[in-house]
């Protein structure tokens, strides 16, 4: 099985790429991206012979996904009116609870958070610390799902 667990990696690893370069150049993440993207992860569960059950749990932790991602973000809205995720960024962290769970894609949101601010502070010597300034957000969350993909295919692999 590790053979075909490469081979959705590597597919994932080809998805994503479109998905950063067209929010990095558009600040949007098509629909047929975040489409592709919970169709590949539901082959994906499918091809490592899960059952039916649960693939639907899977189905099942992308709407709790879209619950709570969704939720925080109205949060955020009403704290901060500036404040906000967009909602191909939602799409996606749904997407991605297929291939990790609803608490795999906060992972997902919580490295690409991570590197949002990290890229940030690096141009910040160039651009001024602007905290308020509006990013593409897909690039960081293409990385932290490849980052949470892999740090769970190692892990089930049985890695120390």
């Amino acid at each position: 099985m590790a053979g075909i667990n490469l081979v959705f990696i590597g597919l994932l690893g080809l998805l994503l790429v479109p998905v950063a370069v067209i929010d990095a150049r558009e600040r949007r993440i098509p629909n047929l991206l975040n489409a592709l993207l919970a169709v590949l992860g539901l082959a994906h569960a499918w091809a490592l012979g899960q059952s039916w059950h649960a693939m639907s749990l899977a189905l099942t932790n992308a709407a709790i996904a879209v619950a709570l991602l969704g939720g925080s973000a109205w949060i955020m809205r009403l704290i901060s009116p500036r404040a906000r995720i967009g909602l191909g960024d939602l799409k996606f962290l749904a997407a991605a609870s297929l291939w990790v769970g609803w608490d795999g894609s906060i992972a997902v949101l919580f490295v690409a958070s991570l590197l949002a601010t990290a890229m940030t502070l690096a141009l910040a010597p160039w651009q001024g610390l602007n905290l308020g300034r509006m990013r593409p957000f897909g690039p960081m969350l293409a990385v932290g799902m490849l980052a949470v993909v892999g740090l769970l295919s190692y892990q089930h692999r049985g890695a120390p």
